[in-house]
């Protein structure tokens, strides 16, 4: 799993760089690493935890908000199958730097964090539908 390289407090606040974490880290911690990040990137950050069962691996990483531009191509690319969506989602809103390598490098994680970044795109349906 990876968070951060230097821990400057509990807060999970880091000056940056990813690398190993203990098992003892918290889901707290991941959430005040996100909070940190979205502080200092000026837009919400969203964390993605991932523990595989089978092979005793995890993973942490973290994916901007997406922006407009990303969510509408992303709602496009729905049309051909929700991981296509996700892979696109997934590619442009992954904070590299502090995500876990193999995020991207393990199939597992990746098909997972592809499902998660399309679960971001969020739609409302019209109160006023036609009769």
């Amino acid at each position: 799993m990876t968070i951060n390289k230097h821990y400057k407090d509990k807060t999970g606040v880091a000056d940056g760089g990813a690398t190993l974490v203990s098992e003892g880290d918290t889901l707290e911690l991941v959430k005040a690493k996100a909070t940190a990040l979205s502080e200092s990137l000026g837009v919400k950050v969203h964390p993605m935890v991932f523990d595989n069962p089978e092979t005793g691996k995890k993973a942490i990483g973290f994916l901007r908000e997406p922006n407009r531009a990303t969510k509408i191509a992303g709602l496009d690319e729905m049309l051909k199958g929700m991981t296509t969506a996700g892979k696109m989602i997934l590619e442009s809103c992954i904070i590299r730097e502090e995500s876990d390598p193999a995020i991207i490098e393990d199939d597992t994680f990746y098909v997972s964090a592809c499902l998660f970044a399309v679960s971001l795109l969020k739609v409302i349906d019209n109160e006023l539908k036609k009769k």
